[in-house]
């Protein structure tokens, strides 16, 4: 069995969120700009997740200090459940 580094794990998870939420909501930025959809601002427990302004002009999206909290935890997440699965049905 290939022993898998903590550090190769926590990355893993940790940018797999954060790129999956930026571009997605790069994805809602740009096609809401052509279709005319409303700006949003999405929270995490009273911190800034994400947002996209959309107005007539063009589109600007940003971060908050809560997606690098959310992809933290994420990445810890993903290094203890590879290890319990590593430990429990891979023998």
């Amino acid at each position: 069995m290939k022993k898998t580094s903590f550090f190769y794990l926590f990355a893993s998870g940790f940018l797999m969120v954060f790129l999956l939420l930026f571009l997605g909501t790069f994805l809602y930025s740009s096609l809401g700009f052509m279709l005319g959809w409303n700006s949003f601002d999405f929270n995490l427990m009273g911190i800034q997740l994400i947002y996209a302004d959309i107005d007539q002009e063009g589109f600007s999206l940003g971060t908050g200090p809560a997606l690098i909290i959310l992809s933290f935890i994420f990445g810890i997440f993903n290094v203890l459940l590879t290890k319990v699965f590593k430990k429990r049905f891979i023998v």
